[in-house]
């Protein structure tokens, strides 16, 4: 269950609890004592059946007002306790079955939830959004229970009933989420957003189905949705930023980054996903920038070292670059990302014996051996072209 949605549920059951123990007992006596009235005796007694079944439902009320008050307390327990004896009294009890479905519910007792609920439907009146709201909390507990087909079922029946309820189907679209059935929820949740567009819990869930099946193109234009609802949103900020990255949209996903650096400025994450972006988008001398500003709040993290190294050669600086990837390796001696930036920075220096022995330092290595071995023969070839040009020169042709 999505979390708004699952809160909006409990939500509801609490107020439902509240609002009766404020105002039904006395609608419920009210109604009792006009029944008993035509039964009375001419003495102007109640009759004896008139009499047990008036008791009965003052049983019931003060037995459920007692599951209330355990309610309020988080005393669930005594609470399901009370309820029970209010149901044992009056059957029919609508409003102890519902909220002793709750109360199980509080304990986790997934199960009897479910047939507590069922048991509700029972004694519910044939009446659409009564029904729906009954078959709406069933397949709550069901989806508690892992039974997610029960759930599946009970929330097209919800929808049957009231079709032009957005929260139902928002519901069956996680529930069909939770289910796998990817499909089946995409649909059900862009039916939601279409009985109500500005919902943004609801568009929220539908972008993270979306983030968390690869949908990711559906998922941008989902969260860019957010963002032009709020442009102060930092989830679908910061997720717009991740998906940007991912759909290799560099230029935008350098916006939304910087967006978020504005109001996070000491975070290192989304300052080292910057960095990549400028990275991948060929702005080296902006990554470069933002990985220092990485190393300056991360000094012991290797791996930036060997980022900076690699980086630092690609714009013809090459004695920086060895100059980092040194200091790398102070921290993590042997590091082969960074022997391999050495040895390229190097290459760039034409000292192409010194990056051999850089490479041979890797070539056993899982990761990097096989690059290392191509990096050697590259160096050897290298060295056979500087022989050739200084022969040539030497003879002159």
């Amino acid at each position: 269950m999505p979390r708004v949605i699952a809160k909006g549920v409990l939500r509801a059951s609490v107020a439902l609890l509240f609002v009766l123990v404020l105002t039904f007992p006395t609608g419920c006596g009210a109604r009792a004592a006009s029944m008993a009235s035509p039964a009375a005796s001419a003495e102007g007694n109640p009759a004896p059946a008139a009499q047990e079944g008036f008791s009965l439902k003052q049983e019931a009320q003060k037995a459920f007002q007692t599951g209330a008050q355990f309610m309020a307390n988080k005393k669930y327990a005594e609470a399901i306790a009370a309820f029970k004896e209010a149901i044992e009294a009056d059957p029919s009890f609508a409003d102890a079955h519902a909220n002793l479905g709750f109360a199980y519910i509080e304990l986790r007792n997934f199960r009897e939830a479910v047939n507590a609920f069922r048991r509700l439907l029972t004694v519910t009146p044939d009446n659409p959004e009564k029904l729906a709201a009954v078959r709406s909390n069933l397949g709550y507990a069901y989806g508690l229970n892992k039974q997610l087909d029960e759930a599946i079922e009970e929330y097209k029946k919800v929808i049957e009933l009231t079709p032009g309820d957005p929260e139902a189907y928002a519901t069956l679209a996680f529930t069909y989420g939770e289910k796998g059935l990817v499909a089946e929820a995409v649909m059900a949740y862009q039916k939601a957003v279409e009985l109500r567009p500005g919902d943004k819990e609801t568009l929220r869930a539908f972008g993270r189905l979306c983030r968390e099946n690869n949908l990711f193109v559906e998922a941008a234009g989902i969260y860019q949705r957010l963002y032009e609802m709020d442009r102060e949103d930092m989830d679908a900020i910061r997720s717009l930023a991740w998906l940007y990255l991912k759909l290799e949209s560099y230029p935008k996903a350098i916006e939304m980054h910087r967006t978020l650096l504005e109001a996070e400025p000491g975070s290192v994450g989304e300052r080292m996903n910057l960095a990549i972006a400028y990275e991948r988008n060929e702005q080296v001398d902006s990554a470069i920038v933002e990985y220092e500003r990485v190393l300056e709040l991360q000094p012991e993290n290797f791996q930036l070292y060997c980022n900076l190294a690699y980086l630092y050669g690609d714009v013809k600086k090459a004695a920086r670059a060895v100059e980092v990837a040194k200091k790398g390796l102070e921290i993590k001696p042997g590091d082969a990302c960074l022997l391999c930036a050495w040895a390229k920075a190097l290459e760039k220096l034409a000292d192409y014996e010194g990056a051999i022995a850089k490479f041979q330092m890797v070539v056993n290595d899982p990761q990097w051996g096989d690059y290392a071995v191509k990096q050697i023969d590259r160096q050897k070839k290298l060295i056979q072209r500087r022989e050739a040009i200084k022969e040539r020169d030497e003879l002159g042709y």
